[in-house]
């Protein structure tokens, strides 16, 4: 055994001192966000007695449904913390572990990286423990540092345990999640297909979570999201779902690693078929490639996106009883009148554009590991421009921005329909959700000037999509500023139903993106590659 584990420790300290600024960057991102909400609940509720008609509203189906079971015995604002944010950290963290889990395994082995690795004297599992040791010891941070920060916190209630407990949760979802993305990695032929099914499962559980606590008794017991409500944080403070989430995470590290010894490198487990024997008229053309080598990212994303729409238009039903009465969440809605299911629409469709980016951030920056592959040499070498083979990319991504949003608009219609007597009209849900295409556009255009002429910076780019979900969607509630929200192009979009249609913002966001593209495009046709 310690033959197979040679050289871990040093290949541990390369890897954390390859990706420590990526790791800097998520864990301040996560600890600003937890540290920025309690002082925003205080300055709403500086008395605990205004609590108390909040605290039975997060008792109804909706909320339920939306952030998880409430255990509440205990009415103060840490306990009100704890159950409005904990759930959805959680999600924030499961994405980080599984994008960072994805990159180091099977990321490394579509970049050749891991051969060239094992061909030195280093144990035969060493490159796998050190991936995992990193993960563990990421998470393990994030915990103690959140947990460090929550017990500071001048606010009454907020205790050292209630604290710990809080960050632990982070801690243990994480590693259970950057376990279960090992496994997949193992089943999984690329990367893309890794973070897609991972993703794809996360959302799963999200549902099941949801209807679990809502009407099914005892489903959402079963997946490890169901855990997360029985902590009961800051009030009971339980630690035996911590100690599930770990436990879990040790057995999914147990199967990914008799998986990883029994699969040739870059191989995956999944069936594959073997294809025809001539290419057909789509496959030879560079967007036919393209989508062919992204489809199955493309459909675990569709998947996943319409699976969170319906999970939040499941929830419709119940939203006027819940927001009538809850100052709190009425200070989210920028509309008026007594609608609120409507009201409520913009702010979700602002968060499912926004999730929409990411993978149409993932199929345009895949142009960078072609390049590092040095897969694109074999495509340039033909009759092939660089702006064309550029431009195969940027298609996908085209795809994705509109196929995304249309998928989570369905989804939240089919889920709407069957929780409320009179639903939102189809046309409305829909224009609410192809309103955001422009706003995903300008990204697409960022990623685009990104590899065409820095190629390292893509960091860069998902630092200001998740600035941009800081200030949409928790705006209202912490008091941004106007002029932070308008140097978004979330924040100029339409906020369709319950806003009339305003065209100059988007074809204003529409020509920026245009610009972003074609800068892109003149940087990649220069630049050295």
């Amino acid at each position: 055994m310690k033959q197979n584990l040679y050289h871990t420790s040093k290949i541990t300290l390369f890897y954390l001192k390859r990706n420590k600024w990526k790791m800097f960057f998520w864990l301040a991102g996560l600890v600003l966000l937890t540290r920025i909400i309690p002082p925003a609940f205080k300055n709403i509720y500086p008395d605990n007695k205004e609590l108390v008609p909040v605290f039975e509203m997060f008792k109804s189906p909706a909320m339920e449904a939306m952030l998880g079971k409430a255990h509440l015995s205990k009415v103060n604002l840490a306990s009100m913390f704890a159950y409005e944010m904990q759930l959805f950290t959680v999600i924030l963290v499961a994405i980080m572990n599984i994008l960072w889990v994805a990159k180091d395994t099977r990321g490394e082995e579509e970049d050749g990286h891991l051969e060239m690795m094992l061909a030195l004297p280093v144990g035969r599992i060493a490159i796998l423990a050190s991936a995992v040791i990193q993960q563990a010891i990421l998470n393990a941070v994030m915990g103690i540092i959140i947990g460090i920060g929550l017990t500071m916190m001048n606010i009454s209630h907020f205790t050292v345990e209630g604290g710990f407990l809080y960050g632990a949760t982070l801690a243990a979802s994480g590693w259970m999640f950057g376990m279960l993305t090992l496994v997949i990695s193992q089943l999984a032929v690329t990367r893309s297909q890794t973070t897609g099914i991972s993703i794809s499962l996360l959302l799963i559980m999200y549902l099941m979570r949801a209807i679990g606590d809502v009407s099914i008794q005892g489903l959402s017991n079963w997946v490890p999201l169901g855990w997360i409500a029985h902590t009961e944080v800051y009030t009971n403070n339980y630690w035996w779902p911590v100690a599930a989430l770990i436990a879990t995470g040790l057995v999914l590290f147990v199967i990914g690693y008799i998986l990883s010894g029994r699969r040739d490198i870059e191989a995956g487990m999944l069936p594959s078929f073997p294809g025809h024997a001539k290419a057909g008229w789509l496959l030879k053309s560079l967007i036919g490639m393209q989508f062919r080598l992204q489809r199955t990212g493309i459909i675990a994303w569709g998947i996943g996106m319409f699976v969170l729409g319906l999970a939040y238009g499941s929830v419709f039903g119940d939203l006027d009883t819940f927001f009538k009465n809850n100052p709190i969440l009425q200070r989210m809605l920028t509309g008026n009148g007594s609608n609120y299911a409507e009201q409520f629409v913009p702010i979700l469709m602002a968060i499912m554009g926004m999730m929409s980016t990411i993978p149409v951030l993932m199929a345009i920056f895949k142009v960078r590991k072609e390049i590092a592959i040095q897969r694109d040499e074999l495509i340039l070498s033909h009759p092939v421009g660089r702006t064309r083979y550029l431009m195969s990319f940027i298609w996908i991504g085209l795809l994705n921005s509109i196929l995304m949003v249309i998928l989570a608009g369905l989804g939240m219609y089919c889920g709407e329909i069957s929780s409320m007597n009179h639903p939102i009209a189809f046309e409305k849900i829909i224009s609410a959700s192809l309103v955001y295409i422009p706003a995903i556009l300008v990204f697409a255009g960022l990623a685009v000037l990104v590899a065409g002429w820095f190629g390292k910076m893509s960091i860069l780019v998902y630092l200001y999509l998740a600035y941009c979900f800081l200030v949409v969607y928790l705006g209202q509630l912490l008091d941004v500023k106007k002029w932070l929200k308008s140097i978004t192009p979330f924040g100029h979009v339409p906020r369709l139903p319950i806003a009339d249609m305003e065209w100059s913002p988007l074809l204003w966001i529409l020509l920026l993106a245009f610009i972003f593209i074609v800068t892109g495009l003149i940087g990649f046709r220069r630049r050295d590659i």
